[in-house]
């Protein structure tokens, strides 16, 4: 099935292999280079309001998760370390030894591994929509764990891909998280269409089981206190984002240089919802 690729105008496609799989890339601009790398269960498009603006003063490098978008997929590799090295694979193919990033959802998650494993790639980073490494010390809120019933859904043998591929279980996750604006038809179908290829389903599955049975253990008993986080970093989240409630300022003796922001009457898209805060955001840290 051949899904259409969304327009828009300056940008270019580009495929490179990384790790055994075929990665598409979105590019425009001239400049420092500035990756912007998506979360779930959207593709490079979710930065359509961001590349015009800072394509003006950057290369600007939007690629596609392993399995979403128009990146090929694999049987494994979704741990969010393996797709770090997914990135400063790209990184390389691309010749750019050290590049801005902004991640959200996912890509923010994959985005703070880049930076903890390898440093050196990363010369500031922005977290979008994402908690941060270093929960409080304390015994973890039962409500927030309750906010993770749709991850279970998804990484589920069965009903997962039941789920993503047959019931818009995808366009509804998308509706009812959005608190600013709203998703058009066209943009609602993209992100569906590419998430019921085979690989998006698989991709899908696995970027949420990995977590679920690999990341969020050690998450929550706090090991990654032991790892410090030197690359200058911001963290923007939505005020009306439940998925970062109860997030807080607890990461500052584990960081050289973080700051967390609250973006009034977001929800968890704010690259879509707020693009004009995040672009300034941008602007501001990146230069």
């Amino acid at each position: 099935m051949t899904i259409p690729m969304p327009e828009l105008a300056g940008v270019e496609h580009h495929y490179v292999t990384v790790r055994g799989a075929k990665l598409h890339y979105a590019e425009a601009g001239e400049g420092p280079p500035l990756v912007l790398q998506h979360g779930w269960p959207q593709h490079w498009y979710s930065w359509r309001d961001l590349i015009g603006p800072l394509s003006e003063n950057h290369r600007v490098i939007c690629p596609d998760l392993r399995g979403l978008g128009w990146s090929e997929g694999t049987p494994g590799g979704y741990r969010k370390a393996e797709l770090a090295s997914d990135l400063v694979g790209l990184l390389d193919a691309l010749d750019e030894p050290q590049v801005g990033l902004i991640g959200h959802d996912w890509g923010g998650f994959v985005g703070f591994m880049t930076c903890l494993d390898h440093p050196e790639r990363i010369s500031k980073f922005m977290a979008l929509s994402i908690p941060h490494l270093w929960p409080p010390d304390e015994k973890p809120d039962p409500r927030r764990m309750l906010r993770l019933w749709y991850q279970v859904v998804i990484a589920a043998p069965v009903l997962g891909p039941l789920a993503i591929g047959r019931a818009h279980f995808t366009r509804a996750i998308l509706q009812k998280a959005r608190a600013a604006g709203s998703f058009s038809p066209a943009e609602l179908d993209s992100y569906e269409a590419t998430l019921s290829r085979p690989d998006g389903l698989h991709a899908s599955q696995q970027i949420y089981r990995t977590f679920l049975m690999h990341e969020l253990m050690p998450l929550a008993r706090g090991d990654f206190r032991s790892r410090r986080l030197t690359v200058p970093t911001r963290l923007l989240i939505g005020s009306r984002d439940q998925i970062g409630q109860g997030v807080t300022d607890s990461f500052k003796p584990y960081t050289d240089d973080m700051e967390l922001e609250w973006v009034e009457g977001a929800g968890h898209f704010l690259p879509e919802e707020k693009p004009e805060v995040v672009v300034a955001r941008a602007r501001e840290f990146f230069g």
